[in-house]
């Protein structure tokens, strides 16, 4: 977990400074203006935090659903025991 934080730590100074060093270069930006870029990075950023609060959601919903999974086939099992012995 925590390399993954690291990697994200880096990408995302990494990204920074390439936005950053496209956004106030000097010279054209390719017929665009720099309020394109801007937004361009803006909305980068957002779907970055949106991806990342995702895949945490999903890892917290998954370690419950294999909690719970693991609680149903103890009783499962535990129930298929009793019906043995009465039988």
């Amino acid at each position: 977990m925590a390399s993954a934080g690291i990697w994200f730590l880096v990408f995302g100074l990494f990204l920074i400074f390439v936005c950053c060093c496209c956004f106030f270069r000097k010279g054209g930006h390719g017929g665009y203006s720099q309020v394109v870029y801007f937004i361009a990075v803006i909305l980068i950023i957002l779907f970055t935090f949106v991806a990342i609060t995702g895949n945490t959601i999903l890892f917290l919903v998954k370690a419950n659903f294999q909690s719970n999974m693991q609680d149903m086939t103890e009783y499962t099992s535990n129930q298929v025991k009793s019906t043995t012995k009465t039988l």
